[in-house]
Formats: C-alpha cells, structure tokens, sequence
C-alpha cells in the first residue's frame, strides 16, 4: 500500500484541503474544498437525493430517485468512496441535523489520516460548536462497527482498498459520493470494472455524484449502466456527473 504524507494548505475560500506531494495531488478542490463539497455532495447528490417527491407504493416498498416516489425506509443511506477528512461525512451530517433526516452514512478509506492531522483541519471552526462537536464525534469514532454520531446520524467507516473489497456489508445505498483521487492520478478507480461495483451498491434508480466530468469517465459510467447528466461544476470546474443507476 502507498504512503501518503498529506500536507495542510488553504483553498481559495478559507476552507483547508490536503497536498500530497507523492503524487502532486490535493484532497479537494483548490478553488474552495468547502464550496466544491457543498456544490457536488450536498447540493447535487444528497438534497437531491431527500428533495425528490417520493411516496410509497404498498407498505415497506422502496422507491427510487427518478420514479416519483419518496423512499419508505427511516433512513437515507450514503456511501463515500475517499472518506479522506471527513468534509463531506461532516456536511452531511449538519445538513441531517438542519432537516431532520435519518442517514446511515458509510465511509470507506484506504489511507486514513492520523488523528494529529485531523485536529490541524478548519472545519470545526468554520461552524462552530455544532461543527467541533460533530468533527469530534464523526474521527473519535472506531473504524470497521458502526456509531451513532448522533440521533439521527450512524456513521460506518470502512478501512478498505475498493479496488479490491466488495464491500458486501454495506447494504444497497441511495446515494454515492464517488471521490477518489483524480484518472490520472488513481487510474484504478475510474476503471469501468469498479464503477459496476459502485452500480451493484446503489439501489436501483439510486444516484452517483463525483466532480470528474472527463469524458472517458462519462463513457465509462455510462457502460457500467449509469444515466450520466453533466452539471454546472464548482469554481475552476466547468462541469461535474451526477449518475442514475439503471437496472
């Protein structure tokens, strides 16, 4: 397994990101790792994911973005495939607490970053109490069982290569957040092979969202039985994806 040595440096709107200098790439966008996140995780995957009119069909039915209807299950579950600081898990989190939405939110990483690290980040900060508490709660909690953030948050991160996991404990999920590095810096997870396994993880009808609009990378969504729509994207990026599962 590689080694990374990430380093903390600041994104244009105040919000840290990571430099790792073994393969010249950052955990988030530098022109706002905040903004990129609340544009293509927030905004485009999980509100639109909880915003749907979804309505049940006959008792315990679950219904599927795309099809009208509202899920009849208690809880929205999410899968972050590059969990790497904890941004997005803690964004969801405060957007859970803000609307009242039950997640089961599953995070898999293959280099956690150590605890001393972590505590150097401005997140916190950036929300105050409630952003302390929940950064706190989100990178005290064990790896591989999960926690109950809070009433309405459990939280299961996974220590785990998804090039080669399967991750058969995760059960189908609503939602995607496909952030692994860059193509031409992590080939192996753009890979049409692995983008099928993020297929098998979704419900069908279930929605990916990732910032890479590459067109080899469309393409290969595409194949692996995704409807793609490309979306204005955060500062520095024209566009991003946001995927369907179909099937």
């Amino acid at each position: 397994m590689a080694i990374f040595t990430p380093e903390i440096c600041k994104s244009s709107d105040g919000s840290d990101t990571l430099y790792v200098p073994e393969i010249d790439e950052h955990y988030h966008s530098v022109h706002g790792a905040v903004t990129e996140s609340e544009l293509v995780y927030l905004e485009n995957g999980f509100r639109y994911v909880t915003g749907m009119d979804w309505s049940t069909g006959e008792a315990g039915e679950e219904a599927c973005p795309g099809s009208g209807k509202r899920f009849a299950r208690p809880a929205v579950r999410v899968l972050e495939i590059g969990f790497g600081s904890g941004l997005n898990c803690l964004m969801t989190l405060l957007e859970a607490q803000k609307t009242g939405t039950r997640v089961s939110y599953h995070g898999v990483e293959a280099f956690p970053l150590s605890p001393e690290l972590l505590l150097r980040l401005n997140y916190p900060a950036l929300w105050g109490p409630e952003g302390r508490e929940g950064f706190g709660a989100i990178h005290h909690a064990p790896w591989g069982v999960p926690v109950q953030i809070s009433p309405l948050f459990e939280l299961t991160k996974w220590p785990a290569d998804f090039t080669i996991s399967e991750l058969k404990e995760v059960d189908p999920c609503h939602v995607v957040y496909y952030d692994a590095f860059a193509p031409d810096k992590q080939p192996a997870m753009w890979e049409e092979s692995l983008l099928r396994k993020i297929h098998d993880r979704l419900l069908p009808g279930g929605v990916v969202v990732t910032y890479c609009a590459r067109g080899s990378v469309r393409r290969g969504w595409g194949a692996a039985g995704f409807r793609m729509e490309r979306l204005p994207g955060p500062p520095g990026k024209r566009e991003m994806l946001r995927g369907i599962r179909t099937g």
